[in-house]
């Protein structure tokens, strides 16, 4: 019988179009009726189950046939691939992912906070040489440890202070978590199920989202999922190099994702690879994890730098472990902000964290981060789950990917901390059940299981596209400009319509449909981009990039720049005029511990510095106008002396400056509908 099989697979690989493309169905001679492929359920319903053995061919996007072998009928990763999409449109789809996520990325400014943050702390990095003490705006910075920095700081060095460059590393860690992703998924499932498992990651709204802007949350994310994805990998290869080097890279991702966010990146995979061993009695699987060895990689590559933080920014008052334990900051060093406030008391104080949302927060902002195939995931989450435990012994990798969705989920959900982008490490195992559900619904002729959530689908994009167009005729004034709603109803309209007609009135109506998602969810980030860049102007922290583009062939190295209140809304300018800016009536949050800490070099850029502190101490609740009160002076003493002073402030704001403070020089040298840039001496205004 093998003889027979392998006859016949020599004459297939002969076929010219199978030989290119990996499409045309095995035809195998003597069963089924004249014409009709033959698959394994075809075999069994013209009443040849007694054959035991079917031929497993499995196909790669990035190739052509790169594994043919025998394999038992039972297997649940034996059944052949009938992908709607071939090798080569796979291809095609991914590279115009590619772009989609790299080209919008020099068009759309900097976002206040949090990329101006980051960004500034690289290129101060790369400016100062100093890899070991983050600054923001020259003020020690502990919250997170550097190695994202670092890569912003390489991607600068190389490419300036360009867009591009600042927002590369985001981009192509998103796009290497959906390769790891796919790597995965063909492993256990096949190769259909890997790319469905990479595009749906790679286009889920949230995942995209985060992958365009400069923080922290995607790196830690994709690390998490590279150890992840590798820990399963080297549970399934016998013991050996494969494992060994498997085994090594989960224990290398581990650390980076350490030296990325902190202990998260050590807790969230240990912790789902305890359970999974738990829950399974899997500890056999230890005794070739190469613990030692991975202990070692670990602390080779995160402890030196804590080691040399905790050197270099020692407690004031000397090391008191007594006092270490304690809530105050007064005299602490790197070691006690670094774990106490930044691990223990942000997850356990509400009061510290300042980001207290409902303990549901999370579940709906993944559900709907995990848009368009959100709508899938009812269907894929049953059938992983059909069987029950049964089920779970049989196929344990479902049980890893439960796993690894809900302890992220319940772990940040208990947390006092809740910021949108913390769930994302929740993203990739629904990417990855969700490609196992398509790769399997496809194989089905007509697919029938794919019409239900394509349907629903399409009327809610109708419903919703309807609802854009409303409220954009009803609504006034709009938040942004009108225009924008139009081309978002009409998306919907358009998308939700012709997926319907699909659906209901094309032969194969479900690959057809399934198809048109794929074209038009490219199409639609290209929309959300160009709409998310309006609501970045519209918002009430804007990018300073015009203020900076003015300012900068203007300005002399003896001029002063500050910002007047509420840093937050002007953290980008510092990298646009690629230089540090004093900060006036303000004392921000985040960089009151590192302030501290440097408080008589850092009080000419901070005016009133000092007697804050002094205030903090003895009034704890001091109101904003005794803050005021302190602040204030000392800048408005700067603005009398002779040397020249630039001051950006919001448009709102600056009345209220003048109202206040009607003796202070304050000579408006530019304007628009954001920002105002006065100075101590009249300036030629434009």
């Amino acid at each position: 019988m093998v003889g027979v099989f392998q006859g016949w697979m020599k004459g297939v690989g002969k076929m010219k179009s199978l030989k290119r493309f990996g499409l045309c169905p095995l035809k195998l001679p003597g069963f089924g009726r004249r014409g009709q492929a033959c698959y394994p359920g075809a075999l069994q319903r013209d009443g040849l189950s007694f054959i035991n053995w079917v031929l497993s061919v499995e196909r790669s996007p990035f190739g052509v046939i790169h594994k043919v072998s025998l394999a038992p009928s039972s297997s649940p990763a034996s059944a052949p691939s009938r992908d709607a999409l071939s090798p080569c449109a796979w291809r095609l789809l991914f590279l115009a992912l590619v772009l989609v996520y790299f080209l919008p990325a020099g068009f759309r400014p900097l976002a206040n906070p949090d990329e101006g943050r980051y960004t500034e702390i690289a290129r101060e990095m790369a400016v100062t040489g100093d890899y070991i003490s983050p600054r923001l705006n020259g003020v020690l910075f502990f919250e997170k440890p550097p190695l994202f920095y670092w890569l912003e700081a390489g991607a600068e060095s190389v490419g300036g202070m360009n867009l591009w460059a600042v927002r590369f590393w985001p981009i192509a860690l998103a796009l290497l978590g959906c390769i790891a992703v796919y790597f995965m998924g063909r492993s256990v499932w096949g190769a259909s199920a890997g790319c469905w498992a990479a595009w749906t990651l790679g286009t889920s709204l949230l995942y995209y989202a985060i992958g365009q802007i400069v923080i922290l949350d995607m790196a830690v994310s994709v690390f998490l999922t590279w150890a992840l994805c590798a820990f399963i990998l080297a549970v399934r290869a016998p013991p050996g190099t494969r494992r060994r080097w498997l085994c090594w890279a989960m224990y290398s991702s581990m650390a980076l994702a350490l030296m990325t966010k902190g202990l998260i990146g050590l807790v969230i995979p240990l912790a789902i690879i305890f359970l999974w061993l738990l829950f399974l009695n899997k500890w056999r699987e230890l005794r070739h994890a190469h613990l030692f060895s991975g202990l070692l990689i670990i602390l080779v590559l995160a402890l030196p730098w804590h080691i040399a933080a905790a050197v270099a920014n020692p407690p004031a008052g000397g090391w008191n472990w007594a006092h270490f334990f304690s809530r105050s900051r007064d005299g602490q060093g790197f070691l006690w902000y670094y774990f106490v406030h930044e691990h223990f008391l942000r997850f356990t104080d509400p009061g510290t964290a300042n980001r207290v949302e409902p303990w549901w927060f999370f579940s709906v902002i993944l559900v709907g981060g995990f848009s368009p195939w959100a709508f899938f995931l009812p269907s894929a989450l049953a059938g992983a789950m059909k069987g029950g435990w049964a089920r779970m012994k049989a196929e344990p990798e479902i049980l890893f990917l439960l796993l690894w969705l809900l302890f992220p989920l319940a772990f940040f959900s208990i947390s006092s901390s809740k910021l949108i982008p913390y769930i994302v490490p929740s993203v990739p195992p629904l990417a990855l059940l969700t490609g196992r559900f398509l790769a399997r619904a496809i194989e089905a002729p007509g697919a029938p299981a794919l019409l239900r959530p394509l349907r629903i689908l399409s009327v809610f994009c109708l419903i919703a596209g309807g609802g854009v167009l409303i409220f954009a005729l009803i609504k006034s004034p709009l938040p942004i400009t009108a225009a924008a709603f139009y081309v978002l109803a009409a998306f919907l309209l358009l998308f939700g319509g012709w997926t319907l007609y699909c659906s209901y009135c094309v032969k194969n109506g479900s690959h057809s449909t399934l198809l048109t998602v794929n074209g038009f969810v490219l199409v639609f980030f290209v929309v959300a981009i160009y709409i998310a860049g309006l609501a970045q102007e519209a918002s009430t922290k804007p990018s300073t990039a015009p203020a900076a583009v003015w300012l900068c062939p203007r300005l002399q190295p003896t001029d002063q720049v500050f910002t007047l209140w509420d840093y937050g809304k002007y953290q980008d300018f510092a990298p646009l005029l690629n230089r540090t800016i004093g900060v006036a009536g303000h004392i921000p949050d985040e960089q009151e511990f590192g302030l501290m800490l440097d408080t008589p070099q850092l009080a000419p850029r901070y005016p009133g510095l000092a007697d804050y502190f002094v205030l903090r101490h003895s009034t704890p609740l001091a109101t904003s106008a005794q803050v005021m009160d302190i602040l204030m002076p000392p800048f408005l003493k700067i603005l009398g002396r002779p040397a020249r002073v630039y001051v950006l402030v919001d448009t709102k704001d600056f009345p209220a400056f003048q109202k206040n403070y009607p003796a202070a020089p304050a000579h408006k040298v530019w304007s628009d509908e954001h920002f105002v840039i006065f100075s101590n001496q009249s300036v030629e205004a434009k």
